[in-house]
């Protein structure tokens, strides 16, 4: 890699901090905290609790595909290795979607029913 940061790195690097605030409650907080700094969350956050109400599957594996491409595309971005590559785009969203929407939606849900108490646990 070459000595001097790319232009797009530290505003990519800067879009990270948001990553972990997936879950709706980590974005209201994260709205409250930063005293709503051009962002307009509250109704993306209501919209999306009423799509995981409604259809908490097929809400988590759009997330998680919409996520996994965008990560990608900052990837993409970062490398610059010429065009954006469409087939791995694709196999990065069929990856997020399967297991990061779907099995874990499963697995998490599993955990909930074997460890009742860690759910309402303050730790």
């Amino acid at each position: 890699l070459p000595q001097r940061q790319r232009p797009e790195l530290p505003m990519l690097l800067g879009l990270l901090h948001l990553l972990p605030l997936a879950s709706c409650h980590g974005l209201a907080a994260a709205h409250r905290l930063r005293g709503g700094a051009a962002l307009t969350l509250p109704p993306l956050v209501g919209a999306y609790q009423s799509a995981l109400a409604a259809a908490p599957i097929t809400t988590n594996v759009l997330s998680a595909a919409s996520l996994s491409v965008l990560a990608d595309g900052m990837a993409q971005a970062v490398e610059r290795r010429g065009s954006w590559d469409v087939s791995r785009a694709a196999w990065i969203s069929a990856w997020g979607a399967s297991v990061s929407g779907l099995m874990l939606f499963f697995w998490f849900r599993l955990l909930a029913r074997l460890f009742p108490l860690a759910a309402s646990s303050t730790a």
